[in-house]
């Protein structure tokens, strides 16, 4: 049975726990569930990767260490794959450069062993910074939506009323460093919008991933957008 004194105020926050370790990993991942957070698991570097691709959390809690990578690396890709998830970095080596370089990062810092009150307490403020800075939530799609961006076919993954998560085929994909216009061919219009990022993985054959902000000018078609936006939301 799931308490919900932990979780974030209307809704339950998703979060991702990655380490190496079985023990301590299912440990916190029981201890966070208990507390009302919905909570997957990694044991990998590569695990989390994919997890953070295909559905970004709103919290990353990872250790340093994950065999030869290193936890840092998945704080970079969840910011670029979704910066609004926040993140904590733990580590049972005491390294005062890795603490720096998490915090330069924008992710917290705790040294193992540590109580569980005390990371659940670490928890809840990063939750609640984040709610308090993420101006226009992100609703997530379940039924495909299309558009086209420079004549070429994406897939919208989430929207918000400032922006928008996509995909795409593997190259060729345009260089996207300046307002480009998304066009929707249902319901018929199209709107100028910023690329914050882009992520084109290894894999030759995986899709592009990026986000971007809507930035057009015009009045009319922002409430278009937002209408938008509620529609196919309310529609997921």
């Amino acid at each position: 049975m799931m308490s919900l004194t932990g979780a974030a105020q209307g809704s339950t926050a998703r979060l991702l726990v990655v380490d190496d370790d079985a023990s301590i990993r299912r440990a916190l991942v029981q201890a966070l569930t208990e507390s009302g957070y919905a909570v997957r698991e990694a044991s990998t570097f590569a695990e989390a990767k994919r997890l953070l691709q295909l559905d970004p959390p709103d919290l990353l809690i990872t250790d340093v260490r994950l065999q030869e990578f290193n936890g840092l690396q998945l704080v970079l890709l969840s910011q670029a794959v979704s910066p609004n998830t926040r993140a904590i970095v733990m580590t049972g080596y005491s390294d005062p450069v890795i603490e720096g370089e998490a915090r330069r990062y924008g992710a917290d810092y705790i040294s193992k062993p540590f109580e569980h009150d005390a990371l659940l307490a670490m928890v809840a403020e990063k939750l609640n910074i984040q709610n308090r800075q993420r101006r226009w939530p992100r609703k997530s799609l379940t039924a495909p939506v299309h558009a086209r961006v420079v004549d070429v076919a994406i897939r919208i993954v989430d929207v918000s009323y400032g922006g928008f998560r996509f995909e795409a085929s593997a190259p060729p994909w345009p260089e996207l460093t300046k307002i480009f216009d998304i066009e929707f061919a249902e319901p018929g219009f199209s709107i100028g919008a910023e690329p914050v990022w882009m992520l084109q993985q290894r894999e030759t054959s995986a899709p592009v991933l990026g986000g971007a902000s809507i930035v057009d000018a015009d009045p009319h078609v922002t409430d278009v957008w937002r209408q938008f936006v509620d529609r196919v939301a309310a529609e997921a």
